[in-house]
């Protein structure tokens, strides 16, 4: 059933209107606000040929990020510390990748990049700094579908969480390339409170 209706072609929205955009440009500003914030979900990664999930811990501390992930049985667990000019990479087997960013970690492990510093926007329901084209919001001004830095990102429902309406789940595709991330839970924190 989810699968057939996952398949089924949804209509085009309108272009949105005046107020719908007014909306989203306040939660825009409101939510890019928030630089201190912790997430747990559910991350799915595929290149059309091979990928993985599991469960992710995501903490932000201004520009500083931690992402902990553990995948099913405990496999691939992998923690990634990412910081101006630096990001590392530290496996299950205890070997660390060191690089200049995260876009360059990520490529050399995975072969393929994935936008890490627009995903900090994307799982806020957010466009990141830069070029959008396409667009699409409800009718409370949250992002439904866009595309940006080539890749299509849509959302099929929000949650309030800590008094924020925060997507459950986003899904972003490139060619044959997935991420999609299934968000458990969200909470706004102070700096001192996102360690992991």
């Amino acid at each position: 059933m989810l699968l057939l209706a996952g398949c089924s072609a949804s209509p085009k929205r309108a272009e949105p209107n005046a107020a719908e955009i007014a909306l989203f440009e306040a939660r825009q500003t409101s939510l890019s606000r928030i630089d201190a914030w912790k997430l747990s979900g559910r991350l799915s990664i595929d290149d059309g040929s091979d990928g993985g999930s599991g469960r992710l811990q995501w903490t932000v501390a201004g520009p500083v990020y931690d992402l902990s992930f553990r995948g099913a049985l405990g496999k691939g667990a992998w923690q990634l510390h990412i910081e101006p000019g630096m990001a590392e990479l530290r496996k299950a087997d205890g070997s660390v990748v060191l690089a200049d960013s995260a876009e360059q970690l990520v490529v050399s492990e995975l072969g393929w990049s994935i936008p890490v510093p627009a995903l900090r926007w994307w799982v806020l329901g957010l466009t990141a700094p830069g070029p959008v084209r396409g667009l699409e919001l409800d009718e409370m001004g949250r992002a439904e579908r866009f595309e940006q830095f080539g890749w299509q990102v849509s959302y099929n429902r929000y949650d309030d969480e800590s008094g924020h309406d925060i997507p459950a789940r986003l899904d972003a595709t490139y060619d044959e390339r997935r991420v999609k991330l299934a968000i458990a839970s969200w909470q706004e924190q102070r700096h001192d409170e996102t360690r992991p």
